[in-house]
């Protein structure tokens, strides 16, 4: 756009705003990709752009977020895809591109170099001899001008080369000036001199003739992706990475039908991916052993799997049954929730043992709690221990439930006590031994509501003194 301004020495617009300029000219055309784009899939874009670079557009902010050049490019697969070493090894003269491309001579004029460089993004400058002498670019015509009108100096299209060249060679690490490399040094070799090149070029001379030809990055860009791609394509859909590879994003294709996978060397060949039937699949040689379904289903194929901890939010299925699970457990630290008639609800521990009631609080009478928001279930199963305290005499324990909100209370566990001896062991309480200390209670009933209420009760007629009991590790389950 500057040089088209510079042919047409139309300057009165100089002064004016960037946008406005834009506006009354035209916008610019430039390809455009989404900042989602992969670099595999922008390569194309890239590789038929005359002006070498893409703009990165963010549909987000509905904005350009920048532009990627050739040189992004090439640094990228630099850095980080060092696994390519035999492509490294290739001679340059097999890299230099073969698109001819119209250089320019020491005496051509600034005018004739700007209608060159309308045509191509650089040219390669001459020297009295043939061989290059420098390389000129729009940016170089740009700076050149505005450096002109900075000083309020005449811009001439009839300016030679030699004196923009000159103008360059003045400053500080001068632009023009390429380095030199052999013709038959390797790419590796180059490729540290090409991406610290300011003009992304380095001069590569044939020794045996002389012949000079210019090396830029777009040409290695190019050999490196384009014919890698194509090759790759043709050889085999498979490939093997040594070393260290960083990338964001890993994307493995999959053709219908077949698997993709990634497999790691060694005795085992373990693999890692996606089956023909399209399920992710680890598997040791032909052998599966962990297969995700596409319904997210978990199959393990093992003959032994150890973990440490297990947390389920559903049903645990084995051989096809489904297990119970224990949804609450009571540890009767306190009697929070319990209610009912005996003498003092409370708790108290026997032989290191918590329980609900016990020793002079629970005598004659009931207890009992409603338990609610239980998860969906077909199955109630209760476990507790009944614990017969001091001198019973022949009067019975016993746990009621009931199976929905509007049902009464049944009986579904008792037994009875009668405590005879004299020699036995006293294991708390009074003076009375108590050979029938703790008796487990293990029921199982069928339940679909999302409450029940439990009660724990006996047939004494005495106070909690002479003759108790208690309940503990009470444990609900469902399935």
């Amino acid at each position: 756009m500057f040089l088209r301004l510079l042919l047409s020495g139309d300057f009165a617009c100089i002064s004016c705003s960037g946008g406005e300029y834009l506006r009354n000219r035209g916008n610019p055309s430039f390809c455009k990709v989404e900042e989602n784009c992969s670099a595999k899939d922008a390569l194309p874009c890239m590789l038929n752009q005359s002006s070498k670079r893409l703009c990165v557009w963010s549909r987000k902010r509905s904005a350009p977020m920048g532009f990627v050049t050739a040189r992004c490019y090439l640094s990228y697969i630099t850095k980080h895809l060092r696994g390519c070493r035999g492509r490294g090894g290739r001679k340059l003269e097999d890299v230099l591109s073969s698109e001819e491309s119209t250089p320019v001579t020491e005496d051509s004029s600034l005018r004739e170099a700007s209608e060159i460089l309308l045509c191509q993004d650089e040219a390669t400058v001459l020297g009295s001899d043939g061989c290059v002498i420098g390389i000129l670019n729009r940016g170089m015509i740009v700076r050149y001008v505005l450096a002109l009108l900075r000083k309020k100096e005449q811009v001439k299209l009839s300016t030679p080369m030699t004196v923009i060249l000159s103008h360059f060679s003045a400053l500080p690490n001068p632009r023009h000036v390429l380095p030199k490399v052999k013709d038959s040094s390797s790419l590796l070799e180059a490729l540290p001199e090409l991406l610290s090149s300011r003009n992304g070029a380095v001069l590569s001379i044939d020794c045996p003739t002389g012949g000079q030809r210019v090396l830029t990055v777009w040409d290695v860009l190019q050999h490196m992706l384009y014919h890698l791609v194509e090759e790759g394509e043709g050889r085999s859909k498979s490939a093997v990475v040594r070393g260290g590879v960083t990338i964001p994003l890993l994307t493995i294709a999959r053709d219908e039908g077949e698997r993709s996978v990634i497999q790691f060397e060694g005795t085992s060949a373990y693999t890692l991916g996606v089956d023909s039937l399209g399920n992710f699949a680890i598997s040791s040689g032909d052998q599966p052993m962990l297969v995700i379904d596409n319904e997210q289903n978990i199959s393990f194929h093992m003959n032994n799997l150890s973990v440490r901890s297990v947390d389920f939010g559903g049903d645990l299925v084995v051989e096809g049954v489904s297990q119970f699970k224990m949804i609450w457990r009571e540890s009767f630290v306190d009697a929070r929730g319990w209610n009912g008639t005996v003498d003092q609800v409370g708790v108290s521990s026997c032989a290191g043992i918590p329980m609900l009631g016990g020793f002079k609080l629970f005598g004659r009478g009931w207890v009992q709690k409603t338990f609610i928001e239980l998860p969906v279930h077909r199955e109630l199963r209760i476990k507790a221990s009944f614990h017969f305290l001091d001198q019973w005499a022949g009067e019975s324990g016993y746990m009621k439930l009931n199976t929905s909100s509007s049902a009464p209370m049944d009986y579904v566990w008792t037994d009875i006590h009668a405590e005879h001896s004299t020699t036995g062991i006293n294991i708390c309480g009074g003076e009375t031994p108590d050979s029938k200390f703790s008796v487990p209670i293990e029921v199982t009933i069928p339940h679909s509501s999302e409450r029940f209420t439990i009660e724990f009760g006996s047939t004494l007629e005495g106070d909690a003194v002479q003759q108790s009991w208690g309940v503990s590790g009470l444990e609900i389950y469902v399935r």
